[in-house]
């Protein structure tokens, strides 16, 4: 259900429902499973919006999604006390809880209500960064102690929100968690919290001021976490400090941490580290054997580029891969040989900048190395690297 007329959703008056509970305190739809709610008009009370809510709580309900404007938080997640005893009651309202997403400021509330519901097993919680260190840290407490928790997000916890002696331990079941703009320092600090985690499936997106820490951070998840199936890390910063042979080195060594996990499936790794470097075919041959299950990889930067040799060379020796997305060096005096048979890959989406070659040249040379993908369905056009570049897609999703 949704309050914003402009939303993709169904726009009603929240009085409308407020009425309906005045006459009739029961749940409109008693089997329903999943209810979004979001809430983007200003000059509401916490009480209104609340008791607009009720008639949907029910007893049947999997997935409840909170959502407020971020401009106007406290009109929802407000300091009145009524959001705060709406979620301590959600344990007798909503016993099959699942899912919990509050999307929008959520104050300074407490999260006690987490340990009656047993079977949480997914939880967003966004927009942390207007807390105060002590709630953050309530917060982090509360979840600790959810055992049936199996996915977590969390974003905008920054380095004040943790104190240097803060430590937690708990997460017995958590197998994926996305840690969102949070800074160097409060991911260092997580990280080293889900230390002992059963984690399969890591995603940072995190804006590192040092090139350094985003190593030190991917070393303790990887050796930590051995066995993780999906690995993201992004990052829109820039070292300023960092010379391109520096860029360089970190940014092998980064790719360099991940070869440890044998398991993983999915890799994205995108990082504006200063440097162009292009992966050397005995690199590549190292990359297909350290991840012999690979299906979806992005190294979605010109640090990590491939060559017309290198491109075919790496995917055919990947037999899962279904979906590549890459940066390309593009060379077209090299004579590379196309790739006949790679029965799962079906997808791949090359970046290359216009100074290196024309779109039309790639795109020539990238179906003669792939016959057998479909024809470019996509061109995009736009900056790569300070640079003005392009990307095409060819095949299907």
């Amino acid at each position: 259900m949704c309050e914003n007329s402009e939303s993709t959703g169904i726009a009603i008056n929240n009085d409308i429902f407020d009425e309906i509970w005045r006459f009739r305190p029961a749940p409109l739809f008693p089997m329903l499973r999943g209810l979004y709610w979001t809430h983007h008009q200003s000059g509401h009370s916490s009480r209104r919006l609340i008791a607009g809510l009720l008639p949907f709580t029910t007893q049947s309900l999997r997935s409840l999604h909170l959502e407020s404007n971020q401009f106007d938080h406290w009109s929802l997640f407000g300091t009145d006390g009524v959001f705060q005893m709406f979620l301590d009651d959600l344990p007798r309202r909503t016993p099959l809880l699942k899912t919990l997403i509050l999307a929008g400021c959520v104050a300074d509330l407490s999260f006690d209500f987490f340990v009656g519901l047993p079977h949480l097993g997914n939880l967003v919680i966004s927009f942390l960064q207007d807390l105060s260190g002590a709630a953050v840290r309530r917060m982090l407490a509360a979840i600790a102690r959810l055992l049936p928790l199996q996915s977590l997000v969390i974003s905008g916890v920054e380095a004040f929100h943790l104190l240097p002696n803060f430590t937690l331990s708990g997460f017995p079941s958590l197998r994926s968690i996305t840690l969102r703009s949070c800074d160097a320092t409060s991911a260092l600090r997580l990280t080293e919290m889900f230390a002992n985690s059963p984690l399969l499936h890591y995603e940072l997106w995190v804006n590192w001021r040092r090139w350094r820490d985003s190593l030190t951070c991917l070393e303790l998840v990887t050796n930590a976490h051995p066995n993780l199936v999906k690995f993201w890390m992004t990052s829109t910063a820039h070292s300023a400090s960092a010379t391109r042979t520096e860029g360089h080195e970190v940014a092998m060594a980064l790719l360099e941490s991940l070869l440890i996990l044998r398991r993983l499936e999915e890799l994205t790794l995108s990082v504006p580290v200063p440097s162009t470097s292009t992966l050397k075919p005995d690199f590549v041959r190292k990359m297909a054997l350290a991840w012999p299950k690979i299906r979806v990889m992005h190294l979605e930067s010109e640090t990590y580029s491939f060559t017309l040799h290198t491109l075919p060379l790496f995917v055919s020796l990947c037999p899962t891969l279904t979906s590549l997305h890459v940066y390309s060096i593009v060379d077209l005096e090299q004579q590379p040989t196309p790739l006949l048979s790679s029965p799962s890959f079906h997808q791949l989406r090359v970046t290359a900048r216009v100074q290196d070659c024309e779109p039309d040249d790639l795109q020539a040379a990238l179906q003669f190395l792939f016959p057998r993908l479909e024809a470019p369905s996509w061109w995009k056009f736009g900056y790569v690297d300070s640079h003005f570049g392009y990307t095409v897609k060819f095949g299907h999703d």
